[in-house]
Order: C-alpha cells, then structure tokens, then sequence
C-alpha cells in the first residue's frame, strides 16, 4: 500500500505558523505590560519618596523658587503615573484581544489536526484490511493445495 500523505498537511502547517505568531504577539504584550507595570511600581515609590523630601522640606525654611521646582516635579510625576496608567490599562485590553486570536489560531490549527488524525486512522484501517486480505488469502491457498494433496 502506498504511504499515508495528508493533503491538507501545508494547511496545517500554515496554521501552525499563524498559531506560533500569535503565541509570539501575546509574549510580547505581555512582556510590554510587565515593563509598564514596572516602570508604574518605580514612579510609584518615587512619587513617595518625593512626597517625604517635599515634607521635610517644609520642616525648613526654604525659597519659594525651590518650592516650586519640587512642587513642578510632583506634578510631573503624577501626569507620567496618569499616562503610564492608561498605557497598561491599553496593554490589558491589547492582551486580552491577542489571547483570543491565539484561541481561534489554535481552534483552527486543531480543526485541521483532528482531520488529520481521522485520516490516520482511517488509513490504518485500510491497510489492517489489506492485510488481513493478503492474510487470508495467502491461508485460502495453502488450504487449497492440502485440499488437492489430500484429494491425490
């Protein structure tokens, strides 16, 4: 019997190409929303630690000029929080989205596996038959010619 061949192997393939780039964009936007989660703890105690130096600040007399600056840097600080913020909470929506193209990319690679398999098998069946008739044949035979020496 010939060698089981899937035509639709190159589909499969292919999907699983789509499938590996999608695994590969969902990485990377997690990858992008861990680093922005990073840099959002960083400002975060930064903006603390601003906090404490502005304090002990006002313990002393200071320059209105040097009030300010810390008060300019606070701010700043608060607008990098705000824009950071928003930057992950577009990194979850982005996450979540990769996540379910990679669902439909791996429900389509698998689609096309499970025809694979059912190819397999019913190929495997095939040549159990032909077999099984090659088998049976080869014993009809020998059962023939002990009929004919027998008969002799």
């Amino acid at each position: 019997m010939r060698r089981f061949r899937f035509r639709l192997e190159r589909l499969l393939w292919h999907r699983q190409r789509q499938e590996d780039l999608a695994e590969q964009a969902l990485a990377q936007a997690l990858r992008g929303e861990h680093d922005l989660a990073t840099e959002l703890a960083r400002l975060r105690d930064r903006s603390a630690a601003e906090g404490v130096s502005l304090r002990a600040m006002l313990h002393r007399p200071t320059l209105g000029l040097e009030m300010a600056l810390h008060v300019r840097f606070a701010a700043a600080l608060a607008t990098r929080r705000a824009i950071l913020t928003r930057r992950r909470e577009e990194a979850v929506l982005l996450i979540g989205e990769r996540r379910a193209a990679l669902r439909e990319r791996r429900r389509a690679r698998e689609t096309v596996g499970k025809l694979r398999e059912r190819a397999l098998a019913r190929y495997r069946k095939a040549v159990e038959r032909e077999a099984q008739a090659a088998l049976d044949e080869t014993a009809g035979l020998g059962h023939t010619r002990r009929a004919a020496e027998r008969t002799e």
